[in-house]
């Protein structure tokens, strides 16, 4: 029986043989996303965020250290704000069929798949088309604050996929779509919001 921690030591020893830089950057040419040749570039960008992850999501300052300081924070930053979205969930299904595959990662609580759930909500820039989807919070005058999306994050913990992500606008209540891929018998864990 293998552990989340399991997989995790997979993902830190083998950071680089769990992305395809080739992939990488054919699936940005496929979604129209330029980038200039450096040491910020998308392939780059994503194997640094994957290790940012995998050592307990540390500082944007420890990244740059870990990748030799050959660019600043604020680099770092504007390197990852520009990915597209697209990007980042279809090569996180690509790293986490990856460690799927891997040997020994597996089902790690009396047999029974766990998903481990988490929940926030964050604040956007104040552009039209973000505030014409998100809106306004309840009772937030209008033109005062931010737009805010809160995201539902269930995690697969057997092989550290995430299993579903989704982002919602303020005003809707509708409840979380299924889980794709959830079964009877699976087990999920999260925590009350401020505790």
């Amino acid at each position: 029986m293998v552990s989340f921690d399991a997989a995790l030591r997979h993902v830190k020893r083998d950071v680089d043989g769990l992305l395809d830089p080739r992939a990488i950057h054919a699936l940005c040419e496929a979604h129209r996303h330029a980038w200039r040749p450096g040491p910020l570039g998308p392939a780059a960008t994503l194997g640094l965020m994957l290790r940012q992850v995998a050592e307990g999501n540390v500082a944007g300052g420890q990244v740059v250290r870990m990748a030799g300081g050959t660019f600043s924070e604020s680099a770092w930053c504007q390197a990852r704000q520009r990915l597209p979205l697209e990007v980042l969930q279809e090569v996180g299904l690509d790293v986490a069929a990856r460690v799927r595959e891997s040997p020994g990662v597996g089902p790690s609580w009396h047999g029974r798949r766990v998903r481990l759930i988490d929940a926030s909500n964050f604040s956007m820039p104040d552009t039209p088309g973000l505030r014409a989807y998100f809106g306004d919070l309840p009772g937030q005058k209008p033109g005062c604050g931010f737009p805010v999306a809160h995201c539902l994050m269930v995690f697969g913990k057997e092989g550290g996929e995430l299993a579903y992500s989704g982002r919602v606008a303020a005003q809707d209540r509708r409840p979380a779509p299924r889980v794709a891929g959830a079964r009877t018998g699976d087990s999920a864990g999260g925590r009350a919001a401020g505790r």
